[in-house]
């Protein structure tokens, strides 16, 4: 559902609006991982543990049924731009498939109707070659060990904070809160800051062509505009780690905890809409979900996949060695660690930033 949230935007959204799209996509994915442990307490402490896969049950099936009767398929290649009715009851909600019976048989339709599509089944390995792209590979590589670190860091609220400050469930689902609350609203304004920088490069750039201005040209510093402020981002998020690993260390107040979490939550989410946006063309993650579906934007889906295999797969490397990092160096000593994957990051953009305008015009590296 994740990959096919960002196929949806790429259908529905032009390149100078996607920042805001993905940024809405990512308040409301970052608020939902913060209620889920609040949610989850006060269901295990009232009623169990039992009763939260009881909520489950009974929360994504409702999700599935509206989504089975209100949700349209957007597909250009089926329904180019929402004025083509798509053929096969696979590719219509209930209430259309409804609304199609009731038609008059036999009228003709005003709009193009689309060559017939042949059903084929899904390949899980599709997304395999959106790694061969250069620019789409260091993409997904932020976007890894950004994701990754954050999983770390979410996880070590239940595994440190708990035991340190003695919470009870509500308690401990409360603390996830404030990583969740500043990603969402760090998500939404990165944003509207990408599209706000966009139109600012746009007119920088068009200045004497008007409206013969192509921003789709390979020459256009898409890179650059959409990773404008990752290095700040970037020494935020390592900061805060920082002081988290110290607060831990030290038994300091949790307040001061609470606003380590704020600061990387924060600053991750940013960067992870700018990252994703960028790759989906050709939210660190709001910076980098935006360039990556601008750099893959005839198949946005398949190359949400490709980042979500490898982020995943990276976050659950760096959960697994967290416990034996904390008992063997401690935990300053281990968020120090995590701060300098971060810094990782930070080449991987400059080079992307530096060359990804040749990459894209499938031209050699400028000296």
């Amino acid at each position: 559902m994740y990959g096919a949230a960002y196929g949806v935007i790429a259908d529905i959204a032009t390149i100078d609006e996607r920042g805001s799209f993905v940024g809405v996509l990512l308040l409301m994915t970052d608020f939902a991982t913060s209620l889920g442990p609040v949610i989850g307490g006060g269901l295990t402490q009232g009623f169990g543990w039992r009763a939260i896969f009881w909520f489950l049950v009974i929360f994504t099936g409702s999700h599935f049924v509206v989504m089975v009767l209100f949700f349209p398929e957007t597909q250009r290649k089926i329904v180019g731009n929402g004025s083509i009715q798509p053929k096969g009851f696979i590719y219509q909600t209930v209430f259309s498939l409804i609304r199609r019976r009731r038609e008059v048989r036999g009228e003709k339709q005003e709009h193009e109707v689309p060559a017939k599509r042949r059903l084929r089944f899904p390949n899980p390995l599709a997304c395999l070659p959106v790694l061969a792209n250069k620019g789409s590979l260091l993409v997904i590589l932020i976007t890894a060990i950004n994701y990754a670190v954050k999983a770390a860091l979410q996880t070590s609220l239940d595994a440190q904070c708990v035991e340190l400050y003695g919470l009870n469930y509500i308690q401990a689902g409360l603390v996830y809160l404030p990583s969740g609350v500043g990603g969402g609203f760090g998500s939404y304004g990165a944003g509207k800051f990408i599209d706000w920088n966009y139109r600012r490069t746009v007119d920088r750039l068009s200045k004497g062509q008007g409206a013969g201005y192509d921003k789709k040209s390979p020459e256009f510093p898409l890179e650059k505009t959409r990773l404008r402020g990752i290095y700040l981002l970037s020494t935020t998020t390592v900061l805060g780690l920082i002081g988290y690993g110290l607060t831990l260390k030290f038994r300091w107040h949790i307040a001061v905890m609470l606003i380590m979490q704020l600061l990387t939550g924060t600053a991750t989410a940013a960067m992870f809409t700018a990252i994703q946006l960028l790759f989906a063309n050709n939210r660190i993650y709001q910076l980098c979900g935006t360039l990556l579906t601008d750099l893959n934007m005839n198949r946005s889906a398949t190359a949400q996949a490709a980042s979500n295999l490898v982020r995943c797969l990276s976050a659950g490397g760096a959960v697994a060695i967290l416990q034996p990092m904390v008992e063997n160096v401690g935990p300053a000593g281990c968020f120090a660690i995590y701060a300098s994957i971060i810094f990782l990051g930070i080449p991987l953009a400059w080079v992307l930033q530096r060359y990804g305008v040749a990459w894209r015009k499938g031209q050699p590296m400028a000296s």
